[in-house]
């Protein structure tokens, strides 16, 4: 017999201590077994277990147990610019304590980016420190300057210098100390430094005795001694008073002046008052106009008269020169006549009289003087125009009647006479563009006219030229068979115009007699060159035969 036997199952049971759960394992004793993952335990590490799993199934039931080691984990600190800060490292779940509280110029702390745990977690850990950034005063002492705000700004940021303050009489130097381009972790007052200002009192004389210029700090007493002077002038004063102490700019003073009047009297030689001038010394002296006398010439004045007003009373005499005048004697295109220039007053003799081509002499403008005027004169020559005349000679032409027209005057261009076969050619002598001084005869000038004379035939031309009334020689052609005549029929002489003749042909005319024996049968008359025309000829058993086999009429 042989015996049967069942095979048990056991049970593997795990214990994780507290990691995930992983369900036991039930299955046939001796099979292989599969171990199970890891379990997973917050802030351990897994070791293994207490007994090793079996590869094949025990005869009994089994627990295991996890083994577990702490982990260690790590706290940083971002001290964001502030002092450092060292690590945390423990092992998890044990106590922390926070660090020292860290420090950062001009901010103050305000805290980490989270709170800091009281037990160390299951992970590293990084904590960032939150500031707060501070604000400063810089405050500007300006010593007795403007005013300037001060600047209040958080620290480290750009600090913008203010406009230098400004202090009467004096320059700013700068600052105690220099403005920083950031603003400082504390709190700063900056002091201005001037240096006092230096002014100039000057002095303007305004022609007066110079004085010299003086420089005086800000604010300091002002002396000044004595004073200007000026010839002709009194001393009045400064322009301005002249202040105690020494103001914040510079003082130009000007001398103010008292002038005095002086007279200028003008003299005619003979003592008489022309004008008194009363001005203030050194003005421009206004020179009255010069004094007027009947036929002299001012000269000028002495002593001479100066350009201003000098420092005392002055008499000044007028000096004359005689004027010498000039007549003088326009004729008018006559013989020149010279002119008289003599002095005012002298005796004038006048001169003989002018004369002129084509003109009578009337007389003067007016009457010359008997002694010389005052004043230039022109006298002009009066004339009267001669008339003359033009006579024309027309040889043979259309008469032209006399003309007459004033000496000298345009002549208008005339219309010349006309003569059949002949072109008017101009007077001889030339007719001129301006009446001269006398008749004229004048006769005309022809020249004979010439024109074309043409023969045409076909295409031959024959051209001369040929005078008017002059033979016409008409040309003598010939051409077999045919009489000449011209196209119009040419006169004897030549005419006044061109001519053109074409030459016309015309066939001569011939008689052709047929006879039969000694019998006329017929006369026919044809042009010559025509074709002939035989008369048609029967006879009962014969053909007409002519003795003469002409085709066209010949000359004959």
């Amino acid at each position: 017999m042989t015996a049967l036997w069942d095979v048990l199952q056991f049970r593997i049971a795990f214990d994780t201590d507290g990691g995930t759960s992983i369900e036991p394992i039930l299955q046939d004793y001796g099979t292989a077994l599969q171990a199970p993952d890891a379990p997973y335990k917050e802030g351990f590490t897994f070791k293994g277990w207490t007994v090793p799993i079996p590869e094949t199934v025990p005869a009994s039931n089994i627990v295991v147990r996890a083994l577990w080691s702490v982990n260690q984990y790590r706290i940083s600190f971002d001290s964001a610019g502030g002092s450092a800060v060292a690590d945390i490292v423990k092992d998890y779940g044990s106590a922390i304590v926070p660090p020292d509280v860290p420090t950062k110029e001009g901010y103050r702390f305000m805290g980490w980016s989270s709170p800091i745990p009281q037990t160390m977690p299951a992970h590293d850990s990084s904590f960032t420190a939150v500031w707060a950034v501070q604000q400063f005063r810089i405050t500007f002492s300006t010593d007795g300057g403007t005013s300037l705000e001060p600047i209040v700004q958080n620290y480290g940021t750009a600090v913008t210098a203010p406009s230098d303050p400004v202090k009467e009489g004096y320059t700013f130097r700068g600052w105690s100390s220099p403005i920083p381009q950031t603003m400082p972790a504390e709190n700063t007052v900056i002091t201005a430094h001037w240096s006092v200002n230096r002014y100039t009192l000057s002095f303007d004389t305004a022609g007066g005795t110079p004085m010299e210029s003086k420089v005086f700090d800000f604010g300091s007493p002002i002396t000044v001694s004595g004073e200007p002077t000026r010839e002709g002038y009194g001393f009045l004063g400064w322009s301005q008073i002249i202040p105690s102490f020494m103001p914040s700019h510079d003082i130009q003073l000007e001398a103010r002046w008292e002038i005095k009047q002086y007279t200028i009297r003008f003299l005619f030689d003979e003592g008489a008052i022309y004008r008194n001038i009363r001005q203030d010394y050194g003005t421009e002296l206004t020179v009255p106009e010069d004094p007027v006398r009947t036929g002299y010439t001012f000269t000028g004045w002495y002593p001479s008269v100066p350009s201003t007003v000098p420092a005392e009373n002055r008499e000044i005499i007028a000096h004359w020169e005689i004027n010498s005048y000039r007549i003088t004697f326009d004729t008018q295109g006559g013989t020149p006549i010279d002119a008289l220039v003599q002095n005012y007053g002298t005796d004038v003799v006048a001169p003989p009289e002018p004369t002129q081509e084509g003109h009578t002499f009337l007389g003067w403008s007016t009457s010359v003087p008997t002694a010389m005027p005052a004043a230039d004169m022109v006298i002009s020559a009066q004339w009267r125009v001669n008339i003359y005349s033009i006579e024309f000679d027309s040889d043979g032409g259309t008469p032209v009647g006399k003309v007459s027209y004033p000496y000298g005057s345009e002549i208008p261009v005339l219309d010349g006479p006309r003569r059949e076969g002949y072109t008017f050619a101009g007077w001889s002598p030339s007719v001129p563009s301006r009446m001269g001084a006398g008749n004229l005869n004048v006769k005309a000038m022809w020249d004979l006219n010439v024109h074309k004379l043409t023969f045409i035939d076909r295409e031959t031309v024959m051209e001369s030229d040929v005078g008017f009334g002059s033979t016409i020689n008409v040309p003598d052609l010939q051409r077999k068979g045919h009489s000449l005549t011209w196209d119009p029929a040419p006169p004897a002489s030549m005419p006044d115009r061109d001519l053109t003749f074409e030459a016309v042909w015309t066939p001569d005319m011939h008689s052709i007699s047929f006879y039969e024996g000694d019998t006329l049968i017929r006369t026919i008359s044809q042009p010559y060159g025509s074709p002939v025309t035989y008369p048609e000829m029967t006879r009962l058993g014969y053909t007409a035969v002519w003795d003469s086999d002409i085709a066209y009429v010949p000359d004959s």
